[in-house]
């Protein structure tokens, strides 16, 4: 379920600091308004952002989705912002009105202006070890308040696509945030501040 997962993505991602989050259900009316069914290309995460008047919107793709014991999920989530795409409009805008005039430097754009901004993807297998230790971590915190069998609990993310992809979800929002956090910083860090 494509979008449950979107929601799900959404929750994660609002929970995380500074950051407010469109419901998934007024992203789906922007897409059919632009007739979009599934957002495949720049043009269209650029056409969206104008819909939505926001600053940036994350597009997900699953690439493996297997919701038997073990379940496993390989998730890419890219993350399209508008404020780089409207310098590289403006851009382009400006090389087009030079070149009229003569033959002039264009230079190049810089790379911040690429879109996506940041990707991160995963095969998230609840039968590797590594995974299934992220598992009870992320259990633990989520547990039944009292409850005196925590290995149950993870139990239930380990058997249970729809807890699984919960658990997914949050891992992959959490490396895009990080992914993210780490541009910006780059970004900043070549520009000398």
């Amino acid at each position: 379920d494509t979008l449950k997962l979107a929601d799900q993505f959404a929750s994660h991602l609002e929970n995380a600091a500074r950051i407010d989050v469109l419901p998934v259900n007024r992203v789906i009316a922007a897409m059919e308004i632009a007739d979009i069914d599934v957002v495949r290309t720049k043009f269209e995460a650029q056409t969206l952002l104008a819909e939505l008047d926001v600053d940036g919107i994350v597009v997900g793709t699953i690439a493996a989705y297997e919701p038997y014991d073990p379940p496993r999920l390989a998730i890419s989530i890219e993350l399209y912002t508008s404020k780089p795409f409207e310098r590289e409009v403006a851009q382009s805008l400006r090389r087009l009105s030079r070149a009229t005039t003569g033959p002039q430097s264009l230079g190049t754009l810089p790379d911040d202006t690429k879109q996506p901004v940041s990707v991160v993807s995963a095969s998230l297998d609840a039968g590797d070890p590594l995974v299934r230790e992220q598992i009870q971590r992320f259990a633990k915190n989520r547990g039944n308040p009292g409850s005196q069998n925590t290995d149950y609990d993870w139990h239930l993310y380990h058997m249970s696509m729809d807890r699984f992809s919960e658990f997914a979800t949050y891992v992959m929002s959490y490396r895009l945030l990080d992914a993210e956090a780490r541009r910006v910083i780059d970004t900043g860090r070549a520009r000398g501040g």
